[in-house]
């Protein structure tokens, strides 16, 4: 919503006898792969910001004022029966893997531009944790109740200071969802930002890639394959690694020989975004990072024609082995499907956290 409401309609580009003939503006919305259920979540709270800024130049627009003016109108679309989506995602994660000792740092912090918008305002961030996986694929649709987490629209969850980091280390199998919700002047603002992490015997461990991520979406490259934090439905979220028309090659040296019994990798399909699931994903284990032996080829019945995002684990279990090095290949099919828009274009494969355990 900061960012529909910062739209300016006259370029500045224009001089002021150019400018003059911008009479008005219009607000779009491209519904093509938007589910009718969820129609007026995109246009709502959107087009509350997009009047406010066709109706005042950019001196006198004060975002901060705006939100005390949104939320008792958004109390009166509730009584019409209007559905609307988040106004924003205000709380970031940025994840980052310390190579020294594999520890995963994740800082929480609000958006640069939301933080500048509101100077003067009290800020605050509310963290939440619960032990366990969310469902398959949860993203931006997923409501926080729904995953037993505590209230962290409630002021009474944990405070957590704007920039602050957590720090995590652990090769175990614990699984834990974080939410973090920003409060502007003790009022809960946008929907909070959820993160899955998990602990395996892989973490922290930075994997070769014969083939290196897009620039487009590295996913904080090798090591954010091994980092702990799982992506989400979004695949913009800055955790996927998306590779374009090759394959995904991951070799990785665990430090020593160990036990090893379940291999996985989690994958994401978005069809009109030319993005699909890998035709199929071999795990391979090796004693010397040379000799290489499979131990699995996992495939799947997805329909590649599926608009709706999703998010699919490919893995492989009941293995019994041990080894020092495992290998993940994820065979892409290189361009899109014949009746794809897309046909013969190169496509994409988006990959994200390996897990050994």
């Amino acid at each position: 919503m900061r960012q529909v409401y910062t739209f300016d309609p006259v370029p500045d580009k224009l001089d002021t006898a150019q400018a003059h003939h911008v009479l008005g503006g219009e607000m779009n919305l491209w519904s093509e792969y938007i589910p009718p259920e969820r129609l007026q979540n995109m246009v709502f709270p959107r087009m509350t910001a997009m009047a406010e800024c066709l109706w005042t130049r950019p001196p006198t627009r004060d975002f901060g004022a705006f939100l005390e003016r949104w939320r008792p109108h958004m109390a009166v679309l509730a009584e019409m029966g209007v559905q609307p989506g988040p106004a924003d995602r205000p709380v970031e994660f940025t994840v980052a893997l310390d190579p020294e000792d594999g520890a995963t740092r994740l800082t929480l912090d609000v958006k640069k531009d939301l933080r500048e918008a509101l100077t003067g305002h009290e800020l605050e961030i509310r963290l939440a944790q619960v032990a366990g996986e969310p469902p398959a694929g949860y993203g931006p649709d997923l409501r926080v109740e729904d995953m037993g987490l505590p209230a962290v629209q409630e002021r009474d969850a944990q405070a957590w200071p704007l920039g602050g980091r957590l720090d995590w280390k652990t090769t175990d199998g614990e699984s834990r969802i974080l939410a973090a919700q920003l409060f502007i002047d003790g009022t809960p603002y946008g929907t909070p930002a959820v993160l899955e992490r998990t602990g395996h015997l892989a973490l922290g461990r930075i994997p070769v890639l014969a083939h290196q991520p897009s620039a487009r979406y590295p996913g904080g490259g090798p090591a954010g394959l091994v980092n702990g934090a799982r992506g989400t439905r979004e695949f913009r979220d800055g955790l996927w690694l998306g590779f374009e028309s090759t394959d995904l090659d991951a070799r990785i040296d665990l430090g020593a020989a160990r036990p090893i019994n379940e291999m996985s990798i989690r994958c994401y399909q978005g069809s009109p975004a030319w993005i699909f699931l890998p035709s199929e994903v071999e795990f391979q284990i090796s004693d010397d990072g040379r000799r290489w032996e499979t131990v699995a080829i996992v495939s799947h019945d997805v329909s590649p024609r599926i608009q709706d995002r999703l998010v699919h684990e490919f893995r492989a279990e009941g293995l019994e082995r041990r080894a020092r090095h495992v290998r993940v290949i994820g065979r892409s099919l290189g361009v899109c499907p014949d009746w794809h828009y897309g046909a013969g274009g190169p496509c994409w494969i988006f990959v994200d956290e390996i897990v050994v355990r």
